[in-house]
């Protein structure tokens, strides 16, 4: 509130929404580093390379391992909205199995903004979220199946 402003009165502002909530729960996330190589990057990427040598999958690989045990990212993880944050814990080697017994369409979820086709004022991007025995598997960036 301005220090200009002589009261508030919340009733009056406030934007009802409705939000379907879950309380507890612990999802497992596989991901899978993508290396792209020097010649690929863009321009403004391969003129930050300071030495091509110790550019190798396996840098990023430790990078990412390295502060994902201490608990650090670039953002915050959140769940569908940033309202919704969530914290994390690394667990090395941990073994892929198969999920709950369930399977469901969930709708469409956000996928990203996009930032690349409109830096000012980027455009939501969603993806149909099939869970597949408690599995959601998330789209490639450029795949067809996510909603521009």
């Amino acid at each position: 509130m301005s220090p200009r402003t002589s009261h508030l009165l919340v009733e009056e502002h406030r934007t009802q929404k409705t939000a379907y909530i879950l309380r507890d729960v612990a999802y497992r996330i596989f991901a899978k580093l993508v290396f792209i190589p020097i010649r690929d990057r863009s321009r403004e990427e391969q003129a930050n390379v300071t030495n091509p040598e110790l550019e190798n999958p396996m840098k990023y690989q430790q990078i990412f391992e390295r502060r994902a045990r201490q608990g650090q990212c670039f953002t915050q993880p959140y769940l569908g909205c940033r309202e919704f944050s969530c914290s994390f814990e690394w667990i090395p080697d941990a073994s892929y199995s198969q999920g709950i017994p369930e399977s469901r369409n969930l709708g469409y979820m956000l996928y990203d903004l996009d930032f690349a086709s409109n830096p000012q004022s980027p455009q939501p991007m969603f993806f149909e979220a099939i869970m597949e025995h408690g599995v959601i598997s998330i789209p490639q960036p450029l795949s067809d199946k996510i909603l521009r």
